[in-house]
């Protein structure tokens, strides 16, 4: 189920964390994200994976890390997007799952890196505040 995916990311990283995992086996776990669908899995990942950045960011290694972790975010930030209404290019609603799956997805696809989405929010924030 969505819960038990969710929790197996969650309680994969905390033993991990704690010690009790060698640290691959929680970033094997989340291998199969780029095919998960549903918001709690990624939320859990994402809290877990911006904890992990945090710590490694200064490390000669984040490189590694940080192409990895694009491997697993571009093919759902490729499928989701951001939340365009192709008609008038104006930002559309759609259910609040699916928006903050989006949302989880946009922020993992800017914070390591994809090109596009740093563009594409560099965009919407001046067209912001020019309007």
């Amino acid at each position: 189920s969505v819960g038990n995916r969710a929790g197996l990311i969650d309680d994969a990283f905390n033993l991990a964390r704690a010690g009790y995992l060698p640290q691959n086996i929680p970033l094997e776990i989340i291998r199969y994200l780029y095919k998960e669908k549903e918001f709690l899995p990624w939320h859990a990942a994402s809290n877990v994976l911006l904890y992990l950045d945090k710590l490694v960011d200064r490390n000669k290694e984040y490189n590694i890390f940080s192409q990895y972790i694009l491997q697993h975010v571009a093919p759902a930030y490729n499928l989701l997007g951001w939340p365009e209404d192709a008609a008038n290019s104006s930002v559309v609603q759609a259910p609040y799952q699916t928006e903050e799956l989006r949302r989880k997805v946009i922020i993992l696809a800017c914070k390591f890196g994809i090109a596009l989405c740093h563009e594409k929010a560099m965009t919407l924030l001046s067209e912001w505040m020019s309007s």
